[in-house]
């Protein structure tokens, strides 16, 4: 097949557009691999450097995009770096679902990699391994990888320290001679196969560390810097078994048996627009869930919970309010800018509300009371005499001793993961020979639990009365006057949920009631 050969105009940037486009096919057999020149290919003293690369591959336990290593190999004391990217799964040491960019000196290895799952599959794909010098601390020279995905910085890796005395040693450097692949591994599998199935497209090394908007601009408008090309595979250039490096090394590729011409390329085929993805967990009873974005690599994203609420976080816990189904959405927009379409999933949220119940037993004054437990994080005990409360996590047994004799209503206040509940019952305290006395206040409080406004009704009318809503320390959190009526409405909106006592002094009544704020 003959292919295209393009001039390239020594401008600030090259943008592919409008030239006839093809790729290299690879086949995945230990053939498939395109060899670089390796008598023309060196590099030398540089602090940073920079692989990229379009692939099309399905990652089905493909292995190795690229290795470029010095002949000095992978042994302990050697002074030659090695250059990979890889599909661990099948290439890595141990295998894991992960792509890395990785490099080795003196046997000492550090990557910047990340989940398979972050890697479109069955599309093309723009990935780019960048090693810049951090630091340079006498003979010491430090250098960080950082991984791209379609434009995105999605790794980065810890330091590796490379001490020599010797410049040309301690920095970046790649002899002639060297050990290079495309599309293979080095040395045999050892994993499986180690070998790439898919398409290439734009192969590039630069002899320079490249931005972060340098390689946005690569993805989003196809715009390559022109400067400190190494090597540069357009694939549109060659014929026959070689393909022309119209980079600065002239180290043309040889295409052995297993890699072919192929005209599917990237430029014709547009990066796809990001697609939104997320699980969620929860256990029930609760009313957290917690979400994770398993979506292609996104620089924002909107999270929309079903009930107005949203956020922007990566992985967001998210607590209801109450039980329910939700549909729950994410939309995620890209470094281009393109925005996903929205992905929906229904989400049930299952938490009962706590149920208050208990039994008592008396004994003359004495009353023993004993509560249900399950699910309860907090127990509250009003025995209805005006005795302070009895509150704990672990108060689901107590017991009260009543000064007199009567009758008295006693309710119990629990509070679960999934809300508040109350129950009163009315104890009878009689010795024989006494009357019975009662306390009841001649009005009442709706709904009960309440959330925004509090219905206090009577079967007198109030005159000239003020009302006061008490916290359970005894701290007043709302008033309200009414000169005459027999209902009034009370706004609890602002209150936090939690229990409550409502008073009401009038010149013909002083009583208070106990409500809950949910």
């Amino acid at each position: 097949m003959i292919k295209k050969i393009t001039s390239i105009l020594a401008i600030s940037a090259i943008v592919l557009v409008g030239a006839a486009q093809s790729s290299l096919k690879f086949d995945g057999t230990a053939n498939g691999q395109l060899l670089p020149d390796s008598t023309a290919l060196s590099f030398s003293n540089l602090t940073g450097l920079s692989f990229t690369v379009w692939v099309k591959t399905n990652w089905a336990g493909n292995g190795y995009v690229f290795e470029f290593a010095d002949s000095a190999g992978y042994a302990a004391g050697n002074t030659g770096f090695r250059f990979a990217m890889l599909d661990r799964r099948a290439g890595g040491f141990p295998p894991s679902s992960e792509l890395a960019f990785e490099t080795v000196f003196d046997n000492y290895t550090v990557r910047a990699s990340t989940n398979m799952n972050n890697v479109p599959s069955d599309e093309w794909v723009h990935l780019a391994g960048v090693i810049s010098r951090d630091a340079l601390n006498g003979n010491t020279a430090t250098y960080v990888l950082e991984l791209f995905v379609n434009g995105n910085s999605v790794a980065t890796s810890n330091a590796i320290n490379v001490n020599n005395a010797n410049p040309a040693i301690r920095n970046l450097h790649l002899s002639k001679n060297s050990r290079s692949r495309i599309g293979n591994i080095i040395v045999p599998p050892r994993f499986g196969s180690n070998r790439f199935t898919g398409n290439m497209d734009d192969i590039l090394i630069y002899d320079k560390a490249l931005s972060a908007t340098e390689i946005k601009d690569m993805v989003c408008s196809r715009t390559y810097p022109s400067s400190g090309k190494l090597l540069y595979y357009n694939c549109n250039d060659g014929s026959g078994t070689i393909a022309y490096d119209i980079g600065s090394s002239g180290a043309n590729g040889t295409l052995e048996s297993g890699v072919s011409w192929d005209d599917v390329d990237f430029v014709s085929s547009s990066v796809a627009n990001p697609v939104a993805d997320f699980t969620y967990s929860t256990t029930s009873p609760s009313l957290s869930v917690d979400f994770t974005d398993n979506s292609s690599p996104a620089v924002s994203r909107k999270w929309e919970f079903g009930n107005g609420d949203t956020s922007a976080a990566l992985n967001p816990t998210y607590t209801y309010k109450k039980q329910g189904t939700y549909q729950v959405s994410l939309t995620t927009t890209d470094v281009c800018g393109k925005i996903s379409s929205k992905k929906t999933q229904s989400v049930v949220v299952s938490c009962p509300p706590a149920k208050s119940s208990f039994i008592s037993s008396a004994s003359n004054r004495k009353v023993d009371f004993e509560a249900n437990k399950a699910g309860i994080l907090n127990f509250i005990w009003d025995f209805g005499d005006g005795s302070p409360l009895d509150s704990g996590a672990t108060k689901e047994k107590t017991s009260h001793i009543y000064a007199a004799y009567g009758t008295y209503n006693a309710c119990l206040y629990v509070m679960s993961a999934c809300g508040l509940d109350t129950l009163c019952e009315e104890l009878n305290l009689a010795a024989a020979g006494l009357g019975e006395t009662s306390n009841n206040a001649n009005w009442s409080v709706f709904p009960n639990p309440a959330s925004n406004v509090l219905n206090v009704v009577s079967s007198v009318e109030f005159q000239d009365s003020r009302f006061v809503v008490k916290d359970l320390q005894g701290r007043n959190v709302a008033s309200q006057s009414v000169l005459s009526g027999s209902k009034i409405e009370i706004d609890i909106e602002d209150l936090k949920p939690g229990f409550y006592t409502i008073e009401v002094v009038s010149r013909d009544q002083s009583n208070s009631l106990k409500f809950i704020k949910e």
